[in-house]
């Protein structure tokens, strides 16, 4: 009796050890694993879906909307000089809504143009719609329209006196010698660097522009 009490009570103490340590085992792994995720959150699927439904549902504050136009291809070449920004300008003439570079917003403000600063200034929704709907390439078609090319009659190209710049700018927007009467049946949505009438060219607001994009518009505004 003493050796099958004993027998018994070996086995029962074995087993109790081999659970505890299967536990501690299980304890040990999922510590193991919170830590990895803690530390490497895009790693973990249920995190990756919280971020993206966070980034679906979350509204884009003005700020980013003015940033993402700013990169659109048509917005990132200087509507009266031709420059090129490969990551758009930092300033907008608020007058006109358009994007350019260093010296044509000296020019602008020279005139008492107001200009912004993209990264310096606060921007309400009311200014992004209004960005939208102009733009730079409504100033080409509309305040350029019968302007002549990029280095010629007076329109000033990059590098040139600062003056020539200031002349144009006079020319062009106070004098409105190159207006052109935008057409009838075409509304502000042909024009739309954000909306319709870029995207249906494959304008791409979330990013960078496209390459092909940039060659066309660089090709057809480049100076002559």
């Amino acid at each position: 009796k003493n050796q099958t009490k004993s027998i018994a009570l070996s086995l029962f103490r074995r087993n109790k050890n081999r659970k505890t340590k299967r536990a501690k085992n299980t304890k040990t792994l999922y510590q193991s694993n919170q830590q990895t995720i803690q530390s490497n959150p895009t790693n973990n699927p249920i995190q990756q879906t919280i971020q993206q439904t966070k980034q679906q549902t979350m509204p884009t504050s003005p700020e980013q909307a003015i940033k993402k136009l700013s990169r659109l291809p048509p917005n990132t070449i200087c509507p009266n000089c031709g420059t090129t920004s490969k990551y758009g300008f930092s300033t907008v003439c608020i007058k006109y809504y358009t994007f350019v570079c260093n010296a044509c917003k000296s020019s602008h403000q020279a005139v008492s143009h107001r200009c912004k600063s993209l990264t310096m200034s606060s921007w309400d929704q009311g200014e992004v719609l209004k960005l939208k709907t102009h733009g730079n390439d409504y100033a080409r078609k509309v305040w350029l329209g019968n302007a002549p090319p990029v280095g010629r009659g007076g329109r000033p190209r990059e590098g040139e006196d600062i003056n020539v710049f200031k002349r144009f700018v006079v020319r062009a927007y106070e004098e409105r010698a190159f207006y052109k009467e935008p057409s009838a049946s075409a509304g502000a949505s042909d024009y739309n660097n954000g909306g319709g009438g870029a995207m249906a060219n494959g304008g791409n607001v979330n990013g960078a522009p496209q390459s092909q994009q940039q060659q066309q518009q660089q090709q057809h505004y480049a100076p002559t």
